[in-house]
This record gives structure tokens, C-alpha cells and sequence, in this order.
């Protein structure tokens, strides 16, 4: 369970706390408060144990994202979506022949007046 819950904590984390672990926060370390309240955020429900071992390891994964601070990002632009300079690469909508009426209505299981037949889904159970 305790896999589980760091998942959801980190996932969380890096939302909740994105753009001050980008600026300042990647440079602190969360303390057991910090973990309480991202555990409130995720309505997740701790024992005070796990709260301390949770925020042993969160500390570890802040503290093995460090060397990222040290690359000169000043010129970067942000990348909003990963494929966020492509562009519709399926095929080219074209209109082909269909079924025709009678060949659609052929594979109906009931026929009635040119319509699919199919049993009402409201109301009494009845046909429509």
C-alpha cells in the first residue's frame, strides 16, 4: 500500500507544487506537514508512521531531482504539450459510396416502415 500511496503523492506533488519546486521549493525539503496536506489534498488517510517514512522518500526524490537546477535553462522555452507543434496527421476526410438503404435495412434483425426496429430502452419495455 505504501507504493501505492507514494504514487499518488508524487503525482499530486508535481502538480500541486510545480511551479515552486521549478523556482525555490526544489532547494527545501517538505517536512511531515507538508506531507499531511498533500495527503488532505488526495483525501488519502495516513497513520502517523507512514507520514514519516512518506516523507523520508519524498525528500529522497526531491533531493535526486537537484541535478536538474544545474542545466542554464534561461533561453529554453516552456514545452506547454508534448506534441503540441504537430499537426492532424490522419488522412484527408473523403466521401465514398456507402450502403445503400436497402443493403443497411437487410442486416436489421426487425424492419419496420424503412426504419430499424429495435426494443424501447424507457418505459414500459415495449417495442418503438
Amino acid at each position: 500500500m505504501k507504493t501505492l500511496h507514494l504514487r499518488v503523492y508524487l503525482r499530486v506533488l508535481a502538480l500541486h507544487y510545480a511551479r515552486q519546486f521549478l523556482s525555490e521549493r526544489l532547494y527545501m525539503y517538505l517536512n511531515e506537514e507538508d506531507v499531511r496536506e498533500i495527503a488532505a489534498y488526495t483525501r488519502i488517510a495516513l497513520a502517523e508512521d507512514e507520514v514519516a517514512d512518506l516523507t523520508t522518500d519524498l525528500n529522497a526524490i526531491i533531493e535526486s531531482l537537484k541535478p536538474i537546477t544545474e542545466y542554464d535553462l534561461t533561453d529554453v522555452e516552456p514545452t506547454y504539450h508534448p506534441i503540441a507543434g504537430l499537426t492532424n496527421v490522419m488522412r484527408e476526410d473523403c466521401i465514398k459510396p456507402g450502403l445503400s438503404r436497402e443493403v443497411a435495412l437487410s442486416l436489421a434483425a426487425v424492419e419496420e416502415d424503412g426504419q430499424y426496429h429495435v426494443p424501447s430502452i424507457l418505459g414500459d419495455g415495449g417495442s418503438r
